[in-house]
């Protein structure tokens, strides 16, 4: 579940993997004041596969859209790099409306 703030706006969900890449959840939905968000009722399935190891959940919310519709599929560096620039070059009123929260998963073979 994710919840979000009592303000509508956009949220973004990604997944950085053990093997590099960064994937993207939820990418740019949009959601009204107070809405809860589930990511296994998005219709979307989940597998976790190899390389197991240390992997990362990231969500933020913005009350504006933070990128167009370009979906991030590249990996954690060029992902985490350009979600800085990103942040950097908001006006600092934008900044303070923004809403981030990581989940750190250590994924094992079962």
């Amino acid at each position: 579940d994710i919840r979000v703030p009592q303000s509508s706006g956009y949220v973004y969900v990604s997944y950085l993997q053990a093997s590099g890449e960064a994937v993207p959840l939820l990418w740019g939905r949009q959601f009204t004041a107070g809405q809860q968000l589930n990511l296994g009722k998005t219709g979307k399935r989940f597998r976790v596969s190899e390389p197991f190891g240390d992997e990362l959940l990231i969500v933020i919310t913005s009350p504006k859209p933070l990128f167009g519709e370009k979906q991030i599929g590249e990996d954690d560096r060029q992902y985490l790099s350009q979600l800085r620039q990103k942040i950097l070059s908001l006006p600092d009123t934008e900044k303070s409306k923004l809403n981030a929260s990581t989940l750190a998963i250590r994924t094992v073979e079962k």
